[in-house]
């Protein structure tokens, strides 16, 4: 495991990180600094997700935004583990330059309950976070650029 971490490291192009295997919301949320209020935005996606790659534009357009206000999103891309990889490379060559990571969760269920009982896990999903580590808005399926901002603006206080 070590060595093909060591791997994707090396071969990580200058910009885009290797994308690391994590198991817990907490871990993904610990690639980005919080930005003001405390705030960060997770993005729960798969590269084997059509509505996903349908939505990716948006996302990097989501981040963009996000970047201007200093509030980061981080992407949880739920493929296998063994797809890190993959993901790194989609992620490169769609420009989702923001950390993303594999949630190879063991049991998904503490995951949903601990983002929104609500989520039946369906992709895409996006969660704002606050500095507790708890979900302050939930956008199930496709994201909503502007309300998403214009939540984030609010709860942050700008």
């Amino acid at each position: 495991m070590t060595l093909l971490l060591c791997a994707w490291l090396l071969a990580a192009p200058a910009g885009f990180p290797a994308v690391p295997v994590v198991r817990t919301v907490d871990e993904v949320a610990a690639l980005a600094r919080r930005g003001p209020g405390g705030l960060v935005v997770l993005h729960f996606w798969a590269t084997w997700c059509a509505a996903c790659r349908r939505e990716t534009p948006r996302i990097r357009e989501l981040a963009r935004q996000l970047a201007r206000i200093g509030v980061p999103l981080v992407g949880a891309s739920l493929d296998r583990a063994g797809d890190a990889g993959r993901v790194g490379e989609y992620a490169r060559e769609h420009g989702l330059a923001f950390p993303n990571a594999v949630l190879d969760a063991p049991d998904p269920d503490p995951v949903v309950a601990r983002l929104d009982p609500g989520w039946d896990a369906g992709l895409p999903a996006t969660f704002v976070l606050d500095r507790s580590g708890k979900t302050v808005r939930a956008y199930l399926g496709a994201t909503p650029v502007e309300r998403v901002l214009e939540d984030v603006r609010r709860l942050s206080g700008g």
